[in-house]
């Protein structure tokens, strides 16, 4: 499975304490969101906005014990984030790809 990251999980350490490993990773683009910090948590999330771009990275190869981690991390459960697939840009390719996204709720 595929996931773009913009913030935290972008980091590799963090994705070692996480998972145990650093997933292949590539530069990446999100169309149609910006980055927005929660001053009351100090972490990113991602907001729908028309014409704005978030960089991130898509880390290649997930499995779905590991997303289920990184859904913990992100507590989906408790509605901070919604996990949605979205279509992201690959900067390498050019070529626009699935991929999973953490996006701030109720988007």
């Amino acid at each position: 499975m595929r996931l773009f990251a913009y913030g935290e999980l972008c980091k590799p350490a963090v994705l070692v304490e996480l998972i145990g490993r650093v997933p292949l990773a590539e530069p990446a683009l999100l169309h149609g969101y910006r980055r927005e910090l929660d001053r009351g948590t100090g972490y990113y999330l991602a907001i729908p906005r028309d014409g704005a771009s978030i960089a991130g990275l898509l880390l290649d190869g997930l499995g779905a014990a590991e997303l289920l981690v990184l859904d913990r991390y992100e507590d989906v459960a408790g509605g901070e984030y919604q996990r949605r697939e979205l279509e992201v840009e690959l900067l390498i390719s050019g070529s626009r790809e699935p991929a999973f996204v953490y996006v701030g709720s109720p988007w």
